[in-house]
């Protein structure tokens, strides 16, 4: 007898699906089930391992996930993040987001100045400036 299938895995095959095609009518698929999806293990556990994926999309889904949560982050995802805000992409940009959003944790506020850095470029990008301009607004001077 087949086990059925667990829904959360079904529902994380279809984000990964929607964040390969990286066009803007999947990513209001993603944006849109991200509520629901963001605090969830497997989710969680899925954007941890993946916030180097050699796909943009990929990374750019496991720094959204990590931003959307309420999760404190690991000092491992601190590291990566910081790194995965190198990136040019909205990746970059979604990772700054992730660490802007935690700001007050210590092994955060080291780079606030980087953070900040990344996010006033984005501010630029029409498709993203109201969040890049509120999360510089939170992050304060």
């Amino acid at each position: 007898m087949n086990k059925p299938e667990n829904i959360s895995n079904v529902q994380l095959e279809s984000i990964i699906a929607s964040a390969k095609t990286n066009n803007d009518e999947s990513w209001a698929e993603v944006d849109e089930q991200m509520p629901q999806i963001c605090n969830d293990s497997g989710f969680l556990n899925w954007a941890r391992t993946n916030i180097d994926n050699k796909e943009s999309g990929l990374r750019d889904l496991a720094a959204t996930i990590l931003e959307a949560s309420d999760v404190v982050l690991s000092l491992d995802d601190v590291n990566k993040l910081k790194e995965l805000m190198k990136d040019e992409e909205y990746s970059g940009f979604r990772a700054a987001c992730a660490l802007a959003k935690r700001i007050s944790q210590p092994e955060i506020q080291g780079f606030k100045n980087l953070i900040r850095q990344k996010l006033e470029v984005f501010a630029k990008d029409e498709g993203v400036c109201e969040i890049a301009n509120e999360y510089l607004e939170s992050i304060g001077e």
